[in-house]
């Protein structure tokens, strides 16, 4: 029996927070310096954009069990069955994050994003043990 293997990653990330507390700092300023309705609608919706993602908590990630892949970002889930799979090319990036192609038998090509995958080598090792081949470009 193969165990399922299943990474999360939140939404809430620092960068998504220092944006907002930006877009906050920059509506705030806007509002003291008397600016005009274009100005103060693109802020709004900016900072309304930003307020939603941070309070849905969005989380994206992967599951790996003896059949499927399942990638998901909030509601939108991708399963991909693991026979199907022909190939998967990993791709390092900074902060061991890695851009995922995955090449199917049907000759499709998926691309996968990255706020989905764990880090390259565990994403590796995990598929490797599913029967997967993995190629590092």
């Amino acid at each position: 029996m193969v165990a399922l293997y299943e990474y999360r990653s939140a939404g809430r990330r620092p960068l998504t927070v220092a944006a907002y507390l930006i877009a906050l700092t920059v509506l705030g300023l806007t509002a003291r310096s008397g600016a005009t309705l274009p100005i103060w609608a693109v802020w709004a919706v900016l900072t309304t954009a930003l307020s939603h993602h941070l309070l849905t908590h969005s989380v994206s990630g992967s599951r790996i069990d003896a059949k499927r892949w399942v990638t998901f970002i909030d509601r939108k889930r991708r399963a991909i069955l693991l026979r199907s799979i022909l190939k998967v090319i990993l791709c390092d990036c900074a902060h061991g994050r890695c851009a995922c192609t995955v090449h199917l038998r049907t000759g499709e090509t998926l691309k996968i994003p990255a706020c989905c995958l764990p880090p390259a080598a565990t994403l590796s090792a995990k598929l490797l043990s599913q029967g997967v081949t993995v190629e590092r470009a």
